[in-house]
């Protein structure tokens, strides 16, 4: 094991269950690319190591392997990358140090060079030197595996969302045959605590991420649940009332107001936000970043987890329409 990577062991054990990569990402909610780029060790094109970590986790569960020996492999491929995969490592990640001091040497050699070209362009053209245009670089950020769907558009900066007509039912159908994923879920009623109102620095977070105007929105009788995506990006899927099901990707700096009289949402990424119901601020405990949330609490028994199925045509049901229909 000590010769294998963390990601040509994903991949083994994957095939070994003949599990397909789409199966995996329906059940973990990490792209296809994502878990692609997993398996074959391409940490340049992955995001933060935490990131990974908690890719790792959600896939062990998958697999039904030790999640500690796919740290460790993760652990022994950053701290001693190979030459051959060595470029596929993000800058500024651990290398061996014969590594780093030939690529100092290279360096010092480039800058010698460098720098005798520039007296000798200097000497030879000084008298038509010209102003230099500047160039300023595009940022380009790690990608996240917050990735929004092709076809989708992220909402404007801020939005009131509020449950619309209920649209008219779908011409039949004949009913296509279930996909590994559909005849494999279990569903859950949900018992345990969703979330709890915050008590300490409250009116702090009140005055930092919730804006009067939203402040002044809330209508009695309904769930007035404020979104804010403070820290950074987090995908929502949610249904307000009798209203269609919403998914996107609320980008970091952007909000949202979900209105209704029964509020479904599931997050990715829920500690990346601020989030308010009825204008108090929320408490909520997510080990996976990945959360399922009722509103109002006390009718979570009403429901199942998952809130939603997401089906192989990007289309998504609630779980009590794929339950019914089943």
């Amino acid at each position: 094991m000590s010769e294998t990577t963390v990601g040509t062991y994903l991949k083994k054990s994957r095939t070994a269950k003949k599990i397909s990569l789409q199966t995996v990402s329906h059940k973990t909610k990490i792209s296809t690319t994502q878990l692609a780029n997993l398996e074959q060790d391409r940490f340049d094109l992955l995001p933060s190591k935490p990131y990974i970590i908690g890719y790792l986790k959600s896939y062990a569960k998958i697999l039904g392997v030790d999640q500690e020996i796919l740290l460790e492999l993760l652990e022994a491929t950053y701290n001693s990358p190979t030459k051959e995969n060595l470029k596929y490592f993000p800058v500024g990640e651990q290398v061996k140090s014969g590594s780093i001091t030939k690529i100092a040497i290279s360096g010092t050699l480039v800058l010698a060079i460098s720098v005798w070209a520039i007296f000798f362009f200097y000497n030879k053209t000084q008298d038509k030197l010209t102003e230099l245009k500047s160039i300023t670089p595009q940022e380009v950020t790690a990608e996240t595996p917050l990735q929004a769907d092709a076809q989708e558009i992220a909402p404007p900066k801020e939005i009131v969302a509020t449950p619309g007509p209920e649209p008219e039912p779908p011409p039949q159908v004949v009913a296509e045959p279930k996909t590994e994923v559909e005849e494999k879920l279990t569903f859950y009623t949900i018992t345990k605590t969703l979330y709890s109102y915050r008590k300490d620095g409250a009116q702090e977070t009140i005055d930092n991420y919730l804006p009067i105007k939203y402040q002044n929105s809330v209508k009695a009788g309904n769930q007035n649940v404020f979104v804010n995506a403070v820290y950074g990006d987090t995908w929502l899927t949610y249904k307000a009332g009798d209203g269609p099901i919403r998914k996107f990707v609320l980008k970091k700096g952007r909000s949202i107001l979900i209105r209704g009289k029964a509020v479904r949402i599931f997050l990715g990424n829920v500690k990346s936000t601020e989030m308010f119901l009825n204008n108090r601020p929320l408490s909520i405990d997510s080990r996976t970043g990945v959360k399922s949330l009722v509103f109002p609490q006390e009718e979570k028994g009403n429901y199942h987890l998952p809130l939603f199925v997401f089906k192989d045509d990007g289309s998504v049901i609630t779980s009590e329409e794929f339950l019914s229909a089943n």
